[in-house]
């Protein structure tokens, strides 16, 4: 009982922060105060205390403001849509393969920039306060003492496999002409999150999807319905919280579409459902794939060396009796 208690707190703290950062942005009338994945960062950081992202609370702060900063920059470049995200994507994996970290949220920071066409140059300034107040949080705390397991950083194999489903991505939704549809922040960090399992079942891949579209229509249908963002937000991440807990099911990136519809452009906004149900199932799909695929070349690699020994031991049986 005390465990459920000290979890609800937890996430109440979080939500806290989030429906204060949206009221902030009402008051101010302006909505580029809205961060998204600040939702998914105070549910993981202060809720669940992922440890892949409070391992190293320093970096809670520096790699999303990395990656914001990188992803204003690529966005006052003259290119096409699909090459901004293209170009910003990489930056990134490189960053996180560089600072040795796992924080796929930070993914979500550079994506922003381009997918709201953002060139204000405050933006980096709010992303550096939101993510130093949960820095802040991790230090006082102290939760990222009580890590032991090192923290594995992503892998050259697990990089590669992520750009080419990406390109295979791209080249889908801009052959089809929607090109806005390439970078669903939460989709983009979920793969960048379910990428770096050793196991992706079916069954995970089958729930991930429903719940990412569940949602994603959730958002949109609420968002239509409840005019004031504060309110609207305030029902949502309960509702967030409570499927998730039916479906016993961890999935921090889901947080983001709440503030997200109060952002993204028009052409977007009625749509994003769509887009995340045919985004996640193309992407976790092919992560559902290699991994299976995987599986099954250990399975035989497995099968091959028991012959071998069985084969070696039946030969050594044969030698005993003819001797």
């Amino acid at each position: 009982m005390k465990i459920i208690k000290n979890e609800l707190f937890n996430y109440l703290i979080g939500y806290i922060f989030v429906v204060m950062m949206v009221l902030l942005s009402s008051k101010t009338k302006d909505i580029h105060l809205v961060l998204p994945e600040f939702a998914v960062l105070c549910v993981g950081v202060l809720g669940i205390k992922e440890s892949h992202w409070i391992v190293s609370p320093y970096k809670i702060v520096i790699i999303p403001s990395i990656t914001a900063l990188m992803g204003y920059c690529v966005n006052l470049i003259n290119m096409d849509y699909i090459l901004k995200i293209i170009l910003i994507v990489m930056l990134m994996l490189l960053v996180l393969k560089i600072a040795k970290s796992r924080l796929a949220p930070a993914f979500a920071t550079g994506l922003l920039p381009i997918i709201t066409n953002t060139n204000h140059w405050y933006f980096i300034i709010i992303v550096i306060f939101l993510t130093g107040l949960l820095m802040l949080g991790v230090l006082i705390s102290g939760s990222h003492k009580n890590i032991e397991d090192k923290i594995k950083p992503i892998q050259h194999n697990e990089i590669r496999q992520y750009l080419v489903i990406l390109l295979l991505w791209s080249f889908l939704v801009h052959s089809i002409g929607i090109d806005i549809m390439i970078a669903i922040p939460p989709v983009l960090v979920l793969l960048l999150e379910v990428i770096q399992k050793d196991i992706y079942t079916k069954g995970n891949f089958i729930k991930q999807v429903m719940i990412l579209t569940t949602i994603a229509y959730m958002s949109v249908v609420s968002h239509i319905m409840i005019t004031d963002n504060d309110v609207y937000i305030l029902w949502m991440l309960p509702l967030i919280y409570i499927i998730l807990k039916i479906f016993k099911i961890t999935l921090p990136a889901v947080y983001a579409f709440p503030p997200l519809m109060l952002v993204i452009p028009e052409s977007m906004d009625h749509y994003i459902g769509m887009y995340t149900l045919l985004s996640s199932v193309f992407t976790l799909g092919c992560v559902y794939l290699i991994k299976r695929l995987n599986q099954d070349k250990i399975k035989l690699h497995i099968s091959n060396q028991i012959n071998f020994l069985k084969n070696i031991v039946k030969e050594g049986k044969l030698l005993i009796l003819n001797k």
